[in-house]
């Protein structure tokens, strides 16, 4: 298949055809940390909210 030849050619030519794709990797990791910590506290904010207005 023409996909596993591109795979087989990156294989070859060593990690070069990896290393963008790594590179993408890591910054949809970081992305996805930051926005899971916005997240937490956006809800933790908005939970604090909840809890003062019941009071």
């Amino acid at each position: 298949t023409r996909a596993r030849e591109q795979w087989c050619a990156a294989g070859r030519n060593g990690s070069r055809g990896f290393k963008g794709w790594l590179v993408v990797a890591e910054v949809v990791t970081v992305l996805l940390k930051v926005a899971a910590a916005v997240i937490c506290t956006v809800v933790h904010l908005w939970a604090q909210n909840k809890m003062a207005a019941w009071k």
